[in-house]
């Protein structure tokens, strides 16, 4: 019988600010993707919620507000290292605030769905990027 993988787990968060996105670019990568990271091992058991607004609050500063909406999508990758991570996209809505970078981060922007597209992204996660334009698109009147 195969052995069971083991991944890591991560919550990424889809901030929209009406229909751009905010996106981050990593600076070992200088690729594209969604603020946000691992669940830590003394948060095992917590909401996805409670993991995804302390990623936050790290990746882009103290000083944001966000609504937490449903997951958008979830997809896989790997490390660098090779270790394979389950990702799942949160869709959020922008509130207010100053976005302060962490130092992992080169910058971030705000893209439509087309820009978006078009940037070089972090590995595996193109599919997903369409999969969150979708469910962001269907929620729009």
């Amino acid at each position: 019988m195969p052995e069971n993988a083991l991944f890591y787990v991560a919550v990424k968060a889809c901030i929209f600010n009406g229909d751009t996105l905010l996106m981050t670019q990593g600076k070992d990568s200088m690729c594209w993707e969604l603020p946000g990271g691992r669940i830590n091992h003394d948060e095992i058991g917590k909401p996805f919620n409670t993991v995804l607004l302390r990623e936050i609050e790290e990746e882009l500063g103290k000083g944001i507000s966000i609504h937490i909406g449903d997951v958008a999508t979830h997809y896989l990758r790997t490390t660098h290292q090779g270790d394979p991570v389950f990702l799942v996209c949160i869709h959020c809505t922008w509130n207010r605030g100053e976005i302060t970078l962490s130092p992992e981060d080169a910058s971030y922007a705000w893209m439509t769905e087309k820009e978006s597209l078009k940037l070089p992204l972090i590995k595996n996660f193109e599919s997903a990027l369409h999969a969150i334009w979708k469910y962001h698109n269907s929620l729009q009147p």
